[in-house]
């Protein structure tokens, strides 16, 4: 997750009140169930619903101040017109702050201080990935996060790197030395900007693509760190759109984070068998929150009841720990342990 995600999460939480209404709705206009006229779409009626069972005071005070909230609600929903696939929405009598989300999330509302599960959940699977096509004399950089794909452009390297007007006649293993020197320069020069980027938190994962031999290159020259964070290598032509990349670099960066989500489980597992720094299951993940132990936070996906994992949630981010939703086939290893274990800063 990138410091400003935290950081968003961080903000929410500290939104003002204790009687916030929070709203997570699948907006989807692709998805039939909205294909309805104007006002009469499933995300609405479902709204309605989820509002109507929440939870309310029985003093007046109470009463009153949900029936301002969802005044505004009703208001908001009637300009409203969906250009994305789930809406998180934070309601009080004074505001209504929504983010927009191009990916999916099941619907949920609550009332009190905002529910942040879901959000969280988005945050930590569909990381900020940086996708770079690499050719002989050309980089297509393009960025992927949340659901969301866009370029950031063309970069033309200065130096003809590959040398493609040289000529072979009478010279050949001095062409070729030569050809290889300038290439691994370019691969050099390519990967030292990619480990400036990755390393600096500014993307959290990377894919290369474009000519194999050149992605090749620039992944073996990258630094061993940065080189980690890759989450393949795959063929993706620079002339391809946004669908084909989000396509074919989707499958790598699904195997990816289920493989991260599968290596944090199992270390913690682990180190909480041998009386390590970690811990497993309710009671003692909640002591170590308690205690401000807790340096990582997972939580397997429906997992815990709501009023549960948000209290965790609270806890750690309150404490600066980091968050991961276990959302892929490493929950069920967590299943036997309430679905929640924490890398620790020190054994308990």
């Amino acid at each position: 997750m990138q410091l400003e995600d935290k950081q968003l999460v961080q903000d929410i939480l500290k939104y003002p009140g204790d009687d916030v209404v929070t709203l997570y709705l699948p907006v989807d206009p692709a998805d039939p169930r909205n294909q309805r006229p104007a006002g009469s779409e499933w995300w609405r009626s479902k709204a309605k619903e989820m509002i109507n069972d929440l939870p309310v005071g029985e003093d007046r005070e109470s009463r009153l101040g949900f029936r301002e909230v969802v005044a505004r609600l009703e208001e908001f929903a009637e300009t409203y017109v969906p250009d994305e696939r789930s809406l998180a929405i934070y309601a009080t009598v004074d505001d209504v702050f929504t983010i927009p989300l191009q990916v999916d999330l099941e619907p949920e509302a609550a009332i009190g201080e905002p529910a942040v599960g879901p959000l969280v959940k988005a945050l930590t699977t569909y990381r900020h990935y940086l996708i770079v096509l690499v050719a002989a004399d050309e980089i297509r950089a393009v960025e992927a996060h949340l659901g969301e794909v866009e370029d950031r452009g063309m970069l033309r390297l200065a130096g003809n790197w590959a040398m493609p007007g040289a000529t072979r006649s009478g010279h050949r293993f001095r062409y070729e030395a030569r050809e290889e020197k300038y290439q691994k320069k370019y691969h050099q020069n390519v990967a030292t900007e990619l480990d400036r980027l990755i390393l600096s938190g500014e993307f959290d994962r990377l894919v290369l693509g474009g000519s194999e031999r050149e992605a090749h290159g620039v992944f073996a020259a990258m630094n061993e760190h940065a080189a980690g964070r890759v989450a393949g290598i795959a063929p993706i032509p620079l002339t391809a759109d946004h669908n084909e990349i989000a396509e074919r670099a989707g499958a790598l960066a699904e195997a990816f984070e289920n493989a991260e989500e599968e290596s944090l489980v199992r270390r913690v597992l682990s180190q909480a068998g041998a009386g390590g720094a970690a811990a497993v299951g309710k009671p003692t993940v909640g002591r170590a929150l308690d205690m401000f132990a807790v340096r990582r936070l997972a939580v397997a996906q429906g997992a815990l009841a709501v009023d549960e994992r948000e209290h965790m949630l609270r806890q750690a981010y309150a404490q600066g720990a980091s968050v991961q939703a276990i959302v892929g086939p490493a929950r069920e290893l967590l299943s036997d342990h309430d679905g929640v274990g924490a890398e620790l800063y020190y054994p308990l």
